[in-house]
C-alpha cells in the first residue's frame, strides 16, 4: 500500500520555483491539489492506493479514522498495538450484571471528561470507574437511564495508543483541560 501525509500551503503553487526538489509522486498530488478547485490548499491530503480502495483521492480530516484504516490493512502493524477491553454493565433498579466478552481493540478512546490531570488520570476516568448509561435501557426491567459501565483494560501489547476524545458533540475543540506531564510522563493503565 501506498500512503502519503502531506501539506501543501496555499504558496506551493510556486512549487516550480521552489529551491527543494519534488519528487514524481509529490508533485503529482500537488498537481491534484492546484486541480482540485480549492480556495486554499492549507488541509491536509491523504493519498492513499490500498487492496480495498478506500481513502483513495480525499481530504482527509480525521487522523484516527485514517489510522485504523491503515492498522486494518496491515495485520503486522496491529499486533503490537492491540489491547483488550472487558465491559460491565449493571442496572441499578434490578441489579442485573451483563458482562461483554473480551473485545480486542488498537486504540483506547477517552472521552474528555476532567479539566486538568496526568495521562493517568484521563484513562483511569474512561477504564477503572462507573459512567452512567444516557439514554440506555435495561434489557430485564425496561427503565432508562439506570445503567451503568465499567470499561476495564484488560490486556495490552507493547504499545498503546491512546485517543483523547477532544472534542465536543457539536465538533467544538474542548479548550479549557490541561494534560500535566506530557510527553515524559509514564501511564500506569491498570484493573
Amino acid at each position: 500500500m501506498q500512503t502519503l501525509l502531506c501539506r501543501c500551503p496555499t504558496r506551493s503553487r510556486n512549487s516550480e520555483t521552489s529551491s527543494v526538489p519534488l519528487s514524481p509522486v509529490l508533485r503529482e498530488h500537488l498537481t491534484d491539489y492546484e486541480n482540485s478547485q480549492l480556495a486554499e490548499l492549507d488541509s491536509w491530503r491523504i493519498r492513499a492506493i490500498p487492496p480495498s480502495g478506500q481513502f483513495l483521492e480525499i481530504l482527509q480530516q480525521d487522523c484516527q479514522e485514517f489510522l485504523m484504516f491503515v492498522l486494518a490493512e496491515n495485520t503486522p502493524m496491529r499486533e503490537p498495538l492491540t489491547l483488550v477491553v472487558s465491559i460491565t454493565r449493571v442496572c441499578r433498579n434490578c441489579n442485573v450484571t451483563v458482562r461483554s466478552g473480551e473485545e480486542p481493540d488498537i486504540m483506547a478512546r477517552i472521552p474528555v471528561t476532567i479539566k486538568k490531570g496526568s495521562l493517568t488520570d484521563f484513562v483511569n476516568s474512561a477504564f477503572n470507574t462507573w459512567q452512567q448509561l444516557p439514554g440506555y435501557q435495561c434489557s430485564n426491567c425496561n427503565l432508562v437511564d439506570t445503567t451503568q459501565e465499567k470499561r476495564v483494560i484488560v490486556r495490552t501489547s507493547q504499545f498503546v495508543l491512546l485517543h483523547l476524545l477532544a472534542f465536543n458533540t457539536n465538533m467544538s475543540k474542548i479548550r479549557e483541560t490541561r494534560i500535566t506531564g506530557v510527553p515524559n510522563s509514564r501511564v500506569t493503565i491498570s484493573a
